[in-house]
């Protein structure tokens, strides 16, 4: 059963003398929440107050109710009694009683407890939020399975191709290129190490991998069957180092 505070048991006895006497109570809703719950005060939403409060009549089971309720709370030795309890003014019921009133009034309906987002608007849930909870799951990706697949084979470096020196001429391992020394430069070598270093980099990744080298020379200098014509360097396409 209920358990009113003082505070609403007050407001009841105030609202059945103004019922009993013709008149009715402007109360807040969140006052009279547990009060609509007991089934013992109707209200009419479209009767409101200045500052916003609206107004309430007693059902017939209001009374019985509220002696009920009164002998619990002296029982329970509460210093507050309905005979003590002060008496709201009473507030004269319109002429053309609210339908929502006459119907009670009348025994023709037994008061409805109205809906929680009625009564107290506040509590009333946000539209937002009620669209979240029920919103639709997100689709799930199509997801397949399979085997065989094979990655795109990796573009050369454009570098590669672009270079002043035929790297990508020596085919296989031992193939070389010569560059002679001019009067402009008589040590190649010093420009071609980092001709070198950067192929080596671009090339690094390819399958299979190439990998060069460089070696100073001088006129006569022999390399195997090789001789050198003039002092210059020779690039040599040679193994990749393994990687430790």
């Amino acid at each position: 059963m209920t358990k009113l505070t003082n505070q609403e048991l007050q407001l009841l006895e105030e609202i059945i003398v103004a019922t009993n006497t013709g008149g009715f109570v402007y109360a807040s809703l969140t006052d009279t929440s547990n009060l609509v719950y007991a089934g013992v005060v109707e209200f009419n939403s479209a009767m409101k107050s200045e500052d916003g409060k609206v107004a309430f009549r007693a059902t017939p089971a209001a009374n019985a109710f509220l002696a009920e309720k009164t002998d619990e709370a002296n029982r329970e030795g509460s210093p507050w009694s309905v005979a003590e309890a002060p008496v709201a003014a009473v507030t004269p019921f319109p002429s053309t009683v609210p339908a929502a009133f006459a119907a009670v009034a009348s025994g023709a309906v037994t008061p409805a407890v109205q809906p929680l987002a009625e009564r107290i608007p506040a509590m009333a849930a946000p539209a937002v939020a009620v669209a979240a909870a029920v919103a639709e799951p997100a689709e799930k990706p199509l997801v397949s399975i399979g085997s065989g697949f094979v990655p795109p084979a990796k573009k050369r470096s454009s570098l590669v191709g672009s270079r002043r020196y035929p790297f990508m001429e020596l085919a296989a391992v031992g193939d070389y290129f010569f560059v002679g020394a001019t009067q402009d430069e008589p040590r190649p070598a010093r420009k071609i190490r980092s001709s070198v270093s950067k192929t080596n980099k671009d090339c690094a990744e390819l399958q299979p991998r190439r990998y060069f080298t460089y070696y100073e020379a001088v006129a006569g200098q022999t390399f195997g069957s090789i001789v050198a014509p003039t002092d210059g360097v020779y690039v040599v396409r040679i193994e990749p180092p393994v990687a430790e």
